[in-house]
């Protein structure tokens, strides 16, 4: 008996063909998807940047306040004190304090008795001295003038004298001060002084870095200095100023342009005369010493 054969027909042909290639390409996507699972990041798992940034400023203000408090904490502290000192210990250093101040009393006085035993007789020297303040700091003296704390606001030359035991030093002085009384009040940091002693002019240059400048506690003065010891052209300069009958001053910044000018008194001329007649009485040297 002979099997029937089956027919199909070319509907189902193409149906079939159809079916299997929609079938090829759900397995190939299956299979692109399962490889590429390690690759893929599920949702809501992505990094907030912004999150991350706002973290990293939360610690770092957390942290700076941290340090505040502990900066806070450690300046309230309370600082160690020492032990009270005993009533003998205060007794000991009233003692020591008083001693030492005895002896520079004395030494004082036996640099005072050997100045007045050597210059005593002279003359120049008396005249010199009746205007000039004596001040002994360990074995030398030092001759300046009384001159004010609190002097008009200007620019002043205040030369004084070192004395020691066998020899002398003449130092230069240049000094400004201001009060806020003052409508120019204000610092200079001047570098330069240009002095008009009868119609000649004499120029000083400074180095800033030596400069001493100093503002009051109050913030009411200011005051600016230069102090060297004199040279011989600047010793020729001071007796050039002490001889003049008209002097003015002006000290001044090459750099900021800012200056100050200021005649110079006839005081002030007269103490720069005798300081360094005084000087050269010392040091046996120019017409004072010659006169004796």
């Amino acid at each position: 008996m002979k099997k029937p054969k089956i027919v199909i027909s070319d509907k189902v042909k193409t149906l079939v063909v159809c079916a299997a290639g929609i079938y090829g390409v759900i397995v190939v996507s299956a299979l692109i998807v399962y490889l590429m699972m390690p690759y893929v990041v599920p949702e809501g798992t992505l990094p907030n940047v912004a999150a991350a940034e706002t973290a990293d400023r939360n610690a770092t203000t957390d942290d700076t306040a941290k340090e505040k408090t502990t900066a806070e904490l450690l300046k309230d502290l309370p600082k160690e004190t020492p032990p009270e000192k005993t009533d003998a210990e205060k007794e000991k250093e009233e003692r020591e304090k008083q001693a030492a101040k005895e002896r520079a009393e004395q030494n004082s006085e036996r640099i005072k008795q050997q100045t007045a035993a050597t210059w005593g007789n002279d003359r120049n020297f008396r005249e010199l001295q009746k205007g000039m303040k004596e001040t002994v700091r360990g074995n030398v003296t030092f001759y300046t003038h009384n001159y004010s704390n609190k002097p008009p606001s200007g620019v002043y030359i205040r030369p004084f004298v070192i004395k020691g035991k066998e020899n002398a030093i003449l130092k230069n002085d240049v000094y400004y001060y201001v009060s806020t009384d003052d409508s120019d009040f204000g610092w200079i940091h001047g570098d330069t002084v240009t002095i008009t002693a009868d119609g000649a002019t004499i120029v000083w240059n400074f180095d800033p870095q030596k400069r001493r400048d100093k503002l009051a506690k109050t913030a009411e003065e200011i005051t600016e200095h230069y102090v060297e010891t004199a040279s011989d052209a600047r010793i020729a300069d001071l007796k050039a100023i002490g001889n003049a009958g008209s002097v003015s001053v002006y000290y001044y910044s090459n750099e900021t342009g800012k200056g100050r000018s200021s005649p110079m008194s006839r005081e002030n001329i007269r103490h720069i005369k005798d300081m360094v007649k005084l000087y050269e009485l010392f040091t046996g040297t120019g017409q004072t010493a010659a006169a004796n």
